[in-house]
This record gives C-alpha cells, sequence and structure tokens, in this order.
C-alpha cells in the first residue's frame, strides 16, 4: 500500500500542486493523468525517493522512507 498524506510541492517560490493526499491499495491499479507540466512526474520521482516533497509525507506498506 501506498499512501500520500498532506503533500506539496514548490519550485522556487512556484506551487505545483498543495496538500495533496491518496492510498493506493495493494491490488489497486491507477493512472496518473494531467497536462503538461500538471506534476504526474514529480509525483512519482517523489514516491520512489528521487526528489522531494516541500511538506507532506510518503509512505509504502506503512514505512515512511524519508525519516
Amino acid at each position: 500500500m501506498i499512501s500520500v498524506e498532506g503533500l506539496t510541492v514548490e519550485f522556487g517560490g512556484f506551487t505545483l500542486f498543495d496538500d495533496i493526499s491518496f492510498v493506493v491499495n495493494k491490488k489497486d491499479r491507477i493512472a496518473l493523468v494531467g497536462k503538461n507540466g500538471a506534476g504526474k512526474s514529480t509525483t512519482m520521482n517523489i514516491m520512489c525517493g528521487v526528489l522531494n516533497q516541500t511538506e507532506g509525507e510518503v509512505y509504502i506498506n506503512g514505512i515512511n522512507f524519508r525519516e
């Protein structure tokens, strides 16, 4: 399970997204859909640990790997 809680991402004073929360359960199938620059790749990169979020937490199977 992946749990994203209160995710906020800012780049140089520009807020890409603010206070996003969602849960992806083990057997869920999801799609990230949006315009270019909406934050789809940024969200995935944060969940994979490639980028850091400004605020919020990402848990994978209940473990926060950012602590």
